[in-house]
């Protein structure tokens, strides 16, 4: 099976990858999109992360079709899934945000365009400031949200986008948030997110293993069921 990464995010997808390493994704090749297309922005204006995902897996898969519906790729070997992923982290005390704009919550939070992302750096010191605002010093309920779609293909050339179903999967991973960076590993809000689960010494994402981190994490909950139903589908 080949899987295709809706995404450019080199941190995403060395997690995917990792994701998928076990027996029952052997033989499975992951790729990200640009391996055969040349990179693009999407501009995400969906109103959820289910929406936001969609966007991401139609604008890539069209790009895909007109490429090579009609001119074969050596690295296209059907069965093929392509997923697309929106995830961020919700604060209930601010009324869900980051939410959807979690990758560009700082331009959004300063009135700057949100068509790009701001960097890591500039989105968690945006979120620490406003949650010094609202209860500095004091941890606050938050959760990370990961929404997939999937789209299968089982046969080469790719059929249009109208002819394909999309599926959806999606995970949540339930925490708090604090107001001062802990950790070097991981990248985005990990190092002000403390997950509830397997954590007894309340250390933030940041301060987890990587493998530690990918066991609980909301992308690999989302992950586990897009996969459990791909592998029971073509393994």
């Amino acid at each position: 099976m080949t899987i295709i990464l809706a995404t450019g995010n080199k941190h995403k997808i060395q997690e995917f990858q990792s994701m998928l390493e076990g027996k029952e994704g052997k033989g499975t090749k992951v790729y990200a999109y640009n391996d055969f297309i040349e990179s693009f922005h999407i501009y995400e204006h969906g109103k959820d992360f289910r929406e936001n995902a969609v966007l991401k897996l139609q604008a890539i898969y069209q790009a895909l079709y007109k490429r090579y519906s009609q001119q074969p790729h050596t690295l296209l070997q059907a069965p093929i899934a392509l997923l697309a992923e929106d995830s961020g982290l919700c604060v209930q005390a601010l009324n869900g945000e980051p939410g959807i704009y979690s990758a560009r919550y700082a331009h959004y939070k300063h009135f700057v365009s949100t068509a790009q992302n701001s960097t890591d750096k500039q989105n968690l010191q945006c979120l620490i400031e406003q949650m010094k605002h609202i209860s500095p010093n004091m941890p606050t309920p938050a959760f990370f949200i990961a929404h997939i779609a999937l789209i299968v293909v089982q046969h080469l050339p790719l059929p249009p986008l109208k002819q394909c179903q999309i599926e959806h999967f999606e995970g949540i991973l339930h925490g708090e948030v604090i107001d001062e960076a802990r950790g070097e590993k991981g990248f985005g809000y990990d190092p002000i997110f403390i997950p509830n689960e397997n954590n007894p010494l309340r250390k933030t994402l940041a301060e987890f293993e990587p493998s530690a981190k990918n066991a609980i994490s909301h992308r690999k909950k989302a992950l586990y069921e897009c996969c459990k139903s791909l592998f029971q589908k073509f393994i």
